[in-house]
């Protein structure tokens, strides 16, 4: 049983990590580091596998900045370091090296428990998946606010801690973040937090210590990411395994590896669908540009949702949300009222309105798979061409360009590569657009920053639509183009 009681003299490594070999006796600390950049005297420093392989110059710089022990998955060989160049050491002094099966899971755990386990005191709902993550993550915190829970936010668009926002660095914060932000949403009031749990931030352990009362997979991979590691690392990264044993699994039956999924899970499990039998379902009513309406049913009871996130994959997100709050025992109908409280995603098909005779959707598709989706959607509600302006500024991916290009030159009439001057082709695609048209600008979606040469400027698609269509569209353009 470990004590969770604060220690005067730290955080007992022996009592945190039973199963790790020591080079001596007992370690207690009272904060942990993984950049050895940062670290400073009396920190555990955490030597994660870096793509750099320079191993042992980053723990050969921690120990020079005075960590107390050194915590590592595997033996690392480090130098001779004088011992005056260490300091609040004694000349000849050895820092004691703790030896972990993961360093990564190792690392997560501490850092909640150095917080004073503030993930405990709330309610947990994690959402993974290739797609609708973000989406999904919005829409089960308005579920839950709408059945008077107070929830944070940790996921692409930013944090929240139920009062203010804060731009995201990650989709999924690493450990040491994750468990400052855990520990100020439960100092905010908070009941709830909904984490977006992206495939890299899984692999990497960065939910390790936290217990997930829902956990959501909108859709699993087909196949492991190649830019996140191998595939045995991918199958090792389980979501479910964050469970707790009365915890809620949600699973998609429409997602081609749902019985794999199925097969592997012993606990609760709530099933979403469209297409096949399942528990919470959905039957589309109607699809327009601005909104769409589908029956929503759960058990015999069905209720009609109208939403302004248009497309199937929208629906499958409002599935999930009220997977959500059936886990939490809240009613139908308050569920539909969380649903319809959201009228936008920054930057997931956000639709701009600024009184064009046309439509302009922006979206971070960046995925040939991504952006066919959103085509599709916004084929099904448009009656003249599609203008897709795709790929993202400062990619220089070749063989992902080609691939975005096919797409759009496949399901669009007209395909803009924005090049060097994103601005330009924007501009280029919204100066093409006939009445009934509808113009995406992908790539981009909610991100205000671009880098481009190792640079950073701001630059917001919304932003450049918008003023484009408020300066460029006056009242006498507007009439003739309706005429």
């Amino acid at each position: 049983m470990i004590d969770r009681a604060p220690q005067a003299r730290g955080l007992s490594l022996r009592q945190h990590l039973p199963d790790a070999v020591f080079s001596s006796g007992d370690v207690y600390v009272s904060s942990c580091c993984a950049d050895s950049r940062h670290c400073r005297p009396g920190d555990l420093f955490v030597a994660l596998k870096g793509r750099s392989g320079n191993d042992h110059h980053r723990v050969a710089e921690a120990i020079q900045r005075g960590v107390a022990a050194i915590l590592a998955d595997r033996p690392i060989a480090v130098g001779a370091i004088p011992g005056d160049a260490i300091p609040g050491h004694a000349p000849g002094h050895m820092v004691p090296f703790c030896l972990v099966e993961d360093a990564r899971e190792a690392y997560g755990r501490l850092c909640q428990a150095l917080a004073g386990y503030p993930a405990q005191k709330l309610k947990l709902v994690a959402v993974a998946g290739t797609k609708g993550k973000t989406t999904t993550s919005y829409l089960a915190a308005a579920v839950l606010a709408a059945a008077g829970m107070r929830s944070g936010v940790l996921g692409a668009l930013g944090y929240f801690d139920g009062d203010t926002w804060q731009d995201a660095r990650w989709t999924t914060p690493p450990p040491l973040v994750m468990a400052r932000w855990m520990a100020r949403i439960a100092a905010g009031g908070c009941t709830h937090a909904v984490v977006e749990v992206s495939s890299r931030g899984l692999e990497r352990q960065r939910v390790a210590g936290l217990d997930f009362d829902v956990a959501c997979v909108t859709n699993a991979h087909s196949r492991p990411p190649r830019s996140h590691g191998g595939i045995q690392k991918t199958r090792n990264a389980n979501l479910f395994d964050h469970l707790l044993p009365e915890g809620f699994a949600v699973v998609n039956v429409d997602d081609p590896l749902a019985e794999s999924m199925l097969a592997r899970l012993d606990g609760p499990v709530l099933t979403v669908g469209m297409q096949g039998p399942a528990e919470v379902t959905a039957l589309p009513l109607e699809r327009l540009a601005s909104e769409q309406t589908f029956l929503l049913s759960v058990g015999g009871e069905t209720i009609p949702v109208r939403t302004p996130l248009i497309g199937n994959q929208n629906i499958y997100n409002c599935l999930l949300a009220t997977a959500v709050g059936l886990a939490y025992s809240i009613d139908l109908p308050t569920i539909v009222q969380g649903l319809e409280a959201i009228q936008r995603v920054p930057g997931r098909l956000e639709r701009l309105e600024c009184g064009q005779p046309f439509g302009v959707y922006v979206d971070r598709a960046r995925t040939a798979g991504a952006l066919a989706s959103c085509l599709e959607t916004l084929r099904a509600v448009t009656s003249g061409r599609l203008i897709c302006v795709f790929g993202a500024s400062g990619d220089r991916d070749k063989s992902k360009h080609r691939r975005l290009r096919r797409v759009a030159k496949a399901a669009a009439e007209v395909a803009v590569a924005p090049g060097d001057d994103r601005r330009e082709a924007i501009v280029c695609a919204l100066g093409q657009a006939q009445p009934g048209d509808c113009v995406l600008i992908a790539g981009g979606g909610h991100e205000t920053i671009r880098q481009i040469g190792g640079k950073q400027d701001r630059f917001d698609d919304r932003q450049v639509a918008r003023q484009w269509l408020y300066e460029s569209l006056s009242p006498e353009r507007l009439y003739r183009a309706s005429a």
